[in-house]
């Protein structure tokens, strides 16, 4: 879905840019021909583009916006299942001071007890 929502976005870029091409050649032309402003149409076709533009330039920040997110919460999980990952030779030497504690606090009291 993502990726035709991205596929979309850039056809109506597309789209608009060759609009623009249009309105930009026509506006260049007619403004040789005359001295006066753009005609209406010229306007109406300039602020659809414009329109038109913003809408898929917003939908594409929308998207990338999302995956930014998507990313980033893949990159927190994998970094808390790194963390939580022990080897086991890093699990053997827990084990192993849990034991040396366990018998140095069994020695203590017996010590302190006497």
């Amino acid at each position: 879905r993502m990726s035709l929502h991205h596929h979309n976005s850039s056809h109506v870029i597309g789209e608009s840019a060759s609009c623009h091409s249009i309105v930009s050649s026509a506006a260049s032309s007619s403004a040789t021909k005359h001295s006066s402003p753009p005609p209406k149409k010229g306007m109406m076709i300039s602020q659809e583009y414009e329109a038109l533009l913003q809408s898929a330039l917003e939908d594409q920040s929308h998207y990338f916006e999302g995956e930014i997110s998507r990313l980033r919460a893949e990159l927190a999980s994998s970094r808390m299942t790194q963390n939580q990952h022990i080897s086991e030779r890093e699990s053997r030497e827990i084990q192993a001071l849990r034991a040396d504690s366990d018998r140095l606090r069994q020695e203590v009291e017996r010590l302190t007890s006497s």
